[in-house]
């Protein structure tokens, strides 16, 4: 919200501490209240998403100085680019592993990967057989590229009788004393973005 209404520069502090978090890998110990790991690359690739709409700003309050308020977008713009090359780097070692193949960690891993650019949708000149994203053309985003394609077929997979994701293992949250909360509709709806997203001539 701050990032999207032109408030950007308060983010500062969050920033860089989410730098730390993802340079050391401390999001797989998820935390008390969100049980997956990939809440952490959903939430900040929605920011990364708002930043390349163009709808965003660093334009600061009033009451900062404009020397203050330069070397502030300064600074942000230094730590949200290494955000962002962290964030991918460390989502492409998720992409594609064994190790949380929930409905709920697909879906966010896989909407991460879109929101922080691995990979580009068909376009509409595409063969109509060809259902899988095209993938960017390093080394690094082909490996990531397979690890796509292997949770968009995991989650393809996960899909109840009924057409809902996550009936078997709806839990999103927590609460401190334990007690598990799920949401199957959230878990759908989220992972209907997944696929559409994903997949769109499927």
């Amino acid at each position: 919200m701050f990032y999207a209404h032109g408030r950007a520069y308060k983010l500062r502090k969050t920033i860089s501490y989410m730098v730390a978090v993802a340079r050391t890998r401390a999001y797989t110990n998820a935390t008390i209240y969100y049980l997956h790991p990939d809440w952490f690359f959903y939430h900040l690739s929605e920011l990364f998403a708002i930043a390349s709409s163009g709808t965003s700003s660093f334009t600061s309050a009033s009451q900062f100085d404009a020397n203050r308020e330069k070397s502030e977008e300064k600074d942000l713009e230094k730590d949200l680019a290494e955000l962002q090359r962290l964030l991918r780097d460390r989502l492409s070692e998720r992409l594609g592993n064994p190790e949380h193949c929930d409905p709920w960690s697909l879906a966010l891993r896989l909407v991460a990967a879109r929101n922080l650019g691995l990979f580009r949708l068909p376009s509409s000149s595409s063969s109509p057989s060809h259902s899988a994203p095209l993938l960017l053309e390093t080394v690094t985003e082909a490996r990531m590229g397979a690890g796509v394609i292997k949770d968009l077929e995991r989650l393809r997979a996960s899909q109840g009788r009924d057409g809902s994701f996550g009936a078997e293992n709806p839990w999103i949250y927590r609460y401190r004393n334990g007690m598990l909360i799920g949401n199957v509709g959230l878990v759908t709806a989220v992972a209907v973005r997944a696929l559409k997203g994903l997949s769109s001539s499927s």
